[in-house]
């Protein structure tokens, strides 16, 4: 007969063990749908719709399969234009996967026009310190090739639902190459709200005297364990932790930041993987 303490170290243990099979088989997988609507500071005359993907990770603990899955997933969403924010890759790739990848992302393309921006695990001295890129040439190419447009510290003028949009996208701050100075320089002055594209959420901080209506972030993957009831996630990986998951309002400005797609470690709680649809007005 079991003990008292036997019989809650085996609750224990079990607890244990069916939390993290929960996380690392059911909600790592468990991709949903994100719908959002942002009024912008300049109003525009018809509603546009951006899908948000961010953090694919593709990695041993992250598949092609589930990337793919996420993409085919957005490309049933009616949408104007896909933004891309940065860590496509956990460590490198072979050549072979690379090729799969492209093909998986290319569908993003073609389904309505790219835009990315790079994170601090696609290449740069962040990521060679992880078992990543020494610079950024593959990630580019990569994306490139699947005809997607990459910001890197740079801007262009769009023309979505018969409107301009400007988009600025920036590099990382943790890879070093976060340059706003040039990704805002000759920014076109036509009225039309200014969306910026950042990895890293914490950037806000030193973005705010730039011109910008809503900043795209990922980077924090929404925290991956998010403390149920008190909604904390004291394992993401920004400076500050108010902003992890959601919209967020800053004065005039606004902050969406999404929990992305893969994952690090191939665990996620209380925190599920996501498309966002941000539904701009």
């Amino acid at each position: 007969m079991l003990s008292r303490r036997q019989f809650l170290r085996m609750g224990f243990y079990s607890t244990l063990v069916g939390g993290v099979s929960y996380s690392y088989f059911i909600e790592s997988q468990w991709l949903k749908i994100t719908e959002q609507l942002i009024p912008l500071e300049i109003p525009l005359k018809k509603p546009i719709t951006l899908l948000h993907l961010s953090d694919f990770h593709a990695s041993q603990v992250v598949s092609l399969d589930f990337i793919e899955t996420a993409c085919q997933l957005a490309t049933q969403i009616e949408a104007d234009c896909i933004c891309l924010t940065g860590d496509y890759v956990s460590s490198t790739l072979e050549t072979q996967t690379l090729e799969r990848y492209r093909q998986i992302l290319h569908r993003l393309s073609t389904h309505a026009p790219t835009f990315a921006c790079l994170g601090n695990h696609d290449g740069g001295e962040w990521a060679i310190e992880h078992h990543g890129y020494a610079n950024t040439s593959i990630i580019r190419e990569l994306l490139q090739s699947a005809n997607i447009q990459l910001l890197h510290n740079q801007h262009a003028l769009l023309n979505l639902a018969q409107q301009p949009l400007k988009l600025v996208g920036l590099g990382d701050v943790w890879a070093g190459e976060a340059d706003p100075q040039t990704a805002f320089a000759q920014l076109p002055t036509v009225s039309a709200p200014t969306i910026l594209l950042s990895h890293n959420p914490d950037t806000k901080d030193f973005l705010m005297d730039y011109s910008w209506d809503l900043m795209l972030s990922g980077h924090t993957h929404g925290g991956q364990f998010v403390i149920p009831f008190l909604n904390r996630a004291p394992f993401a990986p920004v400076l500050d932790k108010s902003y992890v998951a959601g919209l967020y309002l800053l004065g005039k400005k606004q902050l969406y930041v999404t929990t992305g797609v893969g994952n690090l470690y191939g665990l996620r709680f209380n925190c599920r993987p996501e498309i966002s649809v941000l539904r701009l007005t």
